[in-house]
């Protein structure tokens, strides 16, 4: 069993200690875990959200136009949307959902309520951050500095000493190195939130400083919020922000080898469900849940409970 760590597993450790077991542990051909129900949790794996399509087609469309450009193809953005649209359509039809060979969204496979809502929104966000890619003048002039320089686009992050036993992996969405600086670009698909990620500015710097023997204090990092066009500053590694990141990563290591004998054993009762309906309602597991699903159903039941609109 690998014993790995990357942003996507600390995502969702920190989300529910029950979705992680179910994730990294439930569904291995090593753990002593109940045949039917693994068979089940393999198939929940496959599960997208229309959340997470849309970021997925996002990013393909950023790799194929930097890839590409300037010769990018003029229809580009319509393949993407149609690849969307493809997946709600297949997702939405149960005789097309039970021959399915593409991936199929949880909205509609758990019979959601709110799929078709969550799926336009879904599909206006990943057509406005294309947009707000392709014309605002702040955002592209962030790729075209870019691409005049050494550019790297959705770099894996591999290499990296191990902690614990625990190997670091990543991934960059796109670099420029001149010289002995590096800039980092972080795409969000969404509107601007919080403060930046020390772990993930930490790990930045770690890959950097191996890969190309630059201090972490010439690696700099912005994110670029498609949602709404906005362009972040950039900002420089500070030993705060490198402490912060070490500590973080530690601490997540040292967490993931305390649950790592129970998840071996398949004691799914030493992962406690978070119980956070926004979360169970948007998890691929929470027919394996018990706890999740009554509190779905209990939540589709309530006249006062009220869902809100992702951005």
């Amino acid at each position: 069993m690998r014993q790995e760590y990357s942003f996507t597993k600390r995502s969702v450790l920190d989300t529910c200690s029950r979705s992680y077991f179910y994730e990294y542990y439930a569904a291995n051909e090593k753990v002593d875990f109940d045949e039917g129900r693994k068979a089940r949790i393999k198939e929940a794996k496959k599960l997208s959200s229309v959340h997470m399509l849309g970021g997925i087609w996002l990013h393909q469309f950023i790799r194929q136009f930097l890839g590409s450009y300037p010769n990018v193809p003029a229809d580009l953005e319509r393949q993407c949307c149609a690849i969307f649209d493809n997946a709600v359509s297949r997702s939405r039809n149960p005789v097309r959902r039970r021959n399915a060979q593409g991936l199929l969204l949880l909205e509609y496979v758990f019979d959601d309520p709110e799929a078709e809502e969550r799926a336009r929104s879904s599909r206006e966000t990943l057509i406005r951050a294309i947009h707000n890619f392709r014309n605002t003048p702040e955002v592209q002039a962030v790729w075209k500095d870019v691409l005049r320089g050494e550019a790297w686009i959705e770099r894996p992050i591999g290499g990296l000493p191990k902690i614990d036993g625990y190997g670091i992996r990543g991934q960059i969405d796109f670099a420029v190195r001149h010289d002995k600086q590096v800039e980092i670009v972080d795409w969000k698909s969404g509107l601007q939130d919080g403060g930046h990620d020390s772990l993930q500015l930490f790990i930045y710097a770690l890959w950097a400083n191996k890969q190309y023997e630059i201090k972490p204090e010439a690696i700099s990092v912005r994110r670029v919020f498609l949602g709404e066009g906005r362009v972040e500053p950039a900002r420089g590694l500070d030993a705060t922000a490198l402490s912060r990141g070490e500590a973080k990563l530690v601490q997540d290591i040292a967490l993931m080898c305390e649950q790592q004998e129970y998840g071996k054993a398949g004691t799914e009762e030493a992962f406690t469900p978070c119980l956070k309906v926004n979360v169970c309602r948007r998890c691929k597991f929470q027919r394996e849940c018990p706890e999740g699903r009554a509190l779905v159903q209990s939540s589709r039941t309530s006249t006062s409970f009220t869902l809100p609109v992702l951005a």
